[in-house]
C-alpha cells in the first residue's frame, strides 16, 4: 500500500512541476493602449484609426500654414479649400473648429457670419 501512495505522490509532484508555458500561448498587447491583440500586430486597431486622423490633422494644418494664402483678404476660403480638397464651406467650418485661435487672429471673417 506504501508503495502505491509513493507512487501516487511522485505522479503528483510530477505534474504540478511540469512547465506548461510552452503550451501557452503568450498574449500580445497594444504598445499605446495596452489592449489585447491578434498575432502579427503590433497596434490594435483603434490606435490606428486614432494616429491615421491625427496624421491627417496633422497634415491639413500644415497645407494651411505652408500654403501663401493671404488671410487678411476676402476668397481666402476658396483658395484653402482648392488645397484641403474641400468645399469652401467646409474648409472655413473645418479652421473655426480645430484652428480657433488661428481664424479669430488671422482670417477676415465675413459680416453675417453665424459663428464670430
Amino acid at each position: 500500500m506504501m508503495n502505491i501512495e509513493k507512487k501516487l505522490l511522485q505522479f503528483i509532484h510530477d505534474k504540478v512541476d511540469f512547465d506548461y508555458s510552452f503550451y501557452i500561448k503568450e498574449r500580445m498587447t497594444c504598445k499605446i493602449c495596452g489592449k489585447e491583440i491578434k498575432d502579427g500586430q503590433k497596434i490594435c486597431n483603434s490606435c490606428k484609426i486614432k494616429e491615421n486622423k491625427q496624421n491627417k490633422f496633422n497634415e491639413r494644418v500644415e497645407k494651411i500654414i505652408n500654403s501663401k494664402v493671404n488671410f487678411k483678404k476676402f476668397g481666402w476660403g476658396v483658395q484653402i479649400s482648392k488645397i484641403l480638397n474641400m468645399t469652401s464651406q467646409a474648409s472655413i467650418r473645418w479652421i473655426k473648429k480645430n484652428m480657433k485661435d488661428f481664424y479669430e487672429k488671422e482670417c477676415v471673417k465675413s459680416k453675417n457670419s453665424k459663428l464670430n
